[in-house]
């Protein structure tokens, strides 16, 4: 049998109690629901282990997405789990999140030391790539066949990231945030966008993430925040 992990917060400690699973191997589901804008990056889907990490600024609610990714993909049929790393506590200080996730390692997610490789690297601030971090800080230790996903309304790829050879995704999380939920905290969208680039199932994901929501929010805030997931999950683009 196997225990939820809670993950309970206060200003300064994230405690994670993480699933503990007796021997037997978690089957890998099917996964790929209607990806609309790009052809899928089944190269990553095919390692055993990858790690991912998330830039932003405090405020932005990345935690909350990792945290999601990770209770969303161990549903998927995955180990998985998320942990943060700070800087600064206020509010618009530059935030670091982890999460990794592996198909049939619990030894992999457990070991919560920071990786210095990663396989994708989510940007919700594009400023912290010109001020505090820098572009090449930003895609320190990602792999050459990983993928980049930013908070950026363009459809075209900055020159700036000409360093890094993998896949590049844009999805105007802010946007998307302010239209249907009315504040620019594009957490939901940006994680709906990741999902899609990872072929998560989105019936199941947007059912996992009603669940998640509901522990906390009132149903008309949780159906708007759903809509956000959807529009991001559906309207990721590589660039």
């Amino acid at each position: 049998m196997y225990k939820k992990w809670e993950i309970r917060s206060n200003s300064k400690i994230f405690v994670f109690i993480f699933y503990v699973v007796k021997f037997s191997r978690l089957v890998l589901r099917s996964l790929g629901e209607g990806i609309k804008n790009f052809t899928g990056t089944q190269e990553i889907m095919n390692k055993e282990n990858y790690a991912i990490r998330w830039h932003s600024r405090a405020g932005q609610g990345a935690i909350t997405a990792a945290n999601f990714l990770a209770e969303n993909a161990f549903e998927l049929g995955f180990f998985a789990n998320s942990f943060p790393d700070f800087g600064a506590e206020k509010r618009g200080a530059a935030v670091k999140v982890f999460n990794k996730i592996s198909r049939d390692s619990h030894e992999f997610v457990e070991n919560i030391a920071q990786p210095k490789n990663v396989d994708g690297v989510v940007l919700f601030d594009k400023t912290l790539a010109t001020a505090e971090l820098g572009f090449d800080e930003i895609i320190k230790g990602l792999a050459d066949d990983g993928f980049l996903l930013v908070n950026a309304k363009q459809k075209y790829r900055s020159p700036h990231w000409q360093k890094f050879r993998g896949k590049i995704f844009h999805i105007d999380g802010s946007g998307i945030a302010l239209e249907t939920i009315g504040r620019d905290i594009p957490n939901v969208t940006i994680v709906g966008a990741l999902c899609s680039i990872l072929e998560m199932d989105l019936v199941k994901s947007r059912e996992n993430l009603k669940k998640h929501l509901l522990n906390f929010f009132p149903p008309k805030i949780v159906e708007m925040n759903l809509v956000s997931f959807e529009q991001g999950f559906n309207n990721v683009l590589e660039v």
